[in-house]
């Protein structure tokens, strides 16, 4: 029999809570936006609503058990909750989780001025990804940036 207990720190273990969060955390989805975690959980909940995937996708990334990545107008999830960084390919739009060594996070984290106190970050660069680097033509514009 499966467990449908409440995730930690778990306000309310509905079925559409614990369907939601599986889906993310079984990382097959890379780092899904809201209408993709939808059309993932619909296949095994197809009365689910678009509204009670934001909101509970909204709740988990609340109570700590998913990140989100705000990305301008876009807001995608993470499994990960782990401080990391991430890099957004502009040609493929595809999300990676990257590390930063612990040397130049601290440097990061000590290089603010103006009394200010970090003791996190979340670094988000953005460029080429390895398979798109390789599509890029040497003298393209893009390839110069």
């Amino acid at each position: 029999m499966k467990n449908h207990a409440a995730p930690k720190n778990c306000k309310r273990g509905s079925r559409q809570r614990r369907l939601i969060l599986d889906t993310v955390r079984s990382g097959a989805l890379g780092h899904p936006t809201a209408a993709e975690v939808y059309d993932a959980v619909r296949g095994k909940m197809p009365n689910i609503s678009l509204g009670t995937v934001y909101r509970n996708l909204g709740s988990l990334a609340s109570d700590g058990e998913i990140s989100r990545l705000d990305l301008g107008d876009l807001s995608r999830f993470d499994c990960d909750t782990s401080e990391h960084s991430h890099f957004a390919c502009k040609k493929c739009g595809a999300i990676f989780d990257v590390r930063i060594c612990p040397s130049a996070r601290r440097g990061l984290l000590s290089s603010l001025r103006g009394g200010f106190s970090a003791d996190s970050a979340s670094v988000l660069f953005s460029g080429y990804c390895p398979k798109c680097s390789k599509k890029l033509q040497p003298n393209t514009k893009e390839n110069r940036l």
